[in-house]
C-alpha cells in the first residue's frame, strides 16, 4: 500500500535530523526529464534507491494534478519542486512553469526614417485611398509574422495582399529592435500612421520561469492508492 511506503520514506528521512528535505525534478510534458538532486539546505542526501521510487511513484501518481496546474503554452518543460518534512509525515509538491509576460512600449518616428521602398509604399497607398490614417496589428515570432488588421480611416479594409504592409511593419520594427525583432516569442502591436509621423504601441513578449498555484499536501492519511 501507498500508504505504508510514504510512512516507511519518512521513517528513513527522520535518520538524516532534518527538518525538511528539497529536491527539484526537471520534467517533461509527460515524464521525469532528470531527478532532483534531495538536500537539506546544507548538504547534499543521496537517499537509497527504493526511497527514490517511492518519490517517483508518488509522481506518477499525482501527475494529474500537477498537469492541472501547468501552463504549457510556452513550454512542455517545468520543474516540481518536492518538500519533504519527515518529522510531519507531510510530503509536499509546488511547481514552476514559463509563463509569457510583456512589456509596453510607445514609440514614434516620421515616414522618411524609413527605407525608400517602405516610403514609396505608404505614400501610393495614402493618394489611391486619398487616405487620413492609416492602422495596422502585428505580431511577428519564431521568425515569422503577419499583419492582422488594416484600416484605412477607421474602416477594415480587406487588401488582396497584405505582402507590402508586413514589409513596412518589418522595417518599422527593425528601426526600434533591429533586425531580429521577430525571432522567440517576439513582438505584438499596432501602426498608426497620419501623414509623415507614424506612431507604434507595442509589447515585447518574453517567457518567465515563476511558481504556480500547485501546493499538493500529500500525508499517509490522504495519500492515493493506486
Amino acid at each position: 500500500m501507498m500508504k505504508n511506503k510514504l510512512k516507511m520514506l519518512f521513517a528513513y528521512f527522520r535518520a538524516f535530523k532534518s527538518k525538511s528535505i528539497h529536491a527539484t525534478y526537471s520534467m517533461d510534458l509527460s515524464y521525469i526529464e532528470e531527478q532532483g538532486n534531495f538536500d537539506n539546505g546544507e548538504k547534499t542526501i543521496r537517499p537509497q534507491e527504493l526511497m527514490v521510487e517511492i518519490v517517483e511513484e508518488l509522481i506518477g501518481l499525482y501527475s494529474y494534478d500537477f498537469h492541472s496546474y501547468n501552463n504549457y503554452n510556452n513550454d512542455e518543460y517545468w520543474y516540481l519542486d518536492i518538500i519533504i518534512n519527515p518529522f510531519e509525515n507531510k510530503i509536499i509538491f509546488q511547481s514552476e512553469c514559463n509563463y509569457e509576460k510583456s512589456e509596453d512600449f510607445d514609440k514614434e518616428l516620421k515616414l522618411d526614417s524609413l527605407d525608400k521602398h517602405s516610403q514609396t509604399f505608404i505614400e501610393e497607398v495614402f493618394n489611391e485611398y486619398d487616405l487620413h490614417k492609416l492602422e495596422m496589428s502585428f505580431y511577428g515570432r519564431w521568425g515569422d509574422g503577419e499583419v492582422i488588421d488594416i484600416e484605412f480611416d477607421n474602416r477594415i479594409n480587406r487588401v488582396k495582399s497584405d505582402e507590402q504592409f508586413w514589409v513596412v511593419t518589418y522595417n518599422i520594427m527593425k528601426i526600434f529592435e533591429g533586425k531580429y525583432w521577430n525571432e522567440d516569442t517576439g513582438i505584438t502591436g499596432d501602426i498608426t500612421i497620419i501623414g509623415d509621423d507614424i506612431y507604434v504601441e507595442y509589447k515585447k513578449l518574453y517567457t518567465e520561469l515563476d511558481q504556480t498555484e500547485l501546493n499538493l499536501v500529500i500525508t499517509p492519511d490522504n495519500v492515493k492508492e493506486k
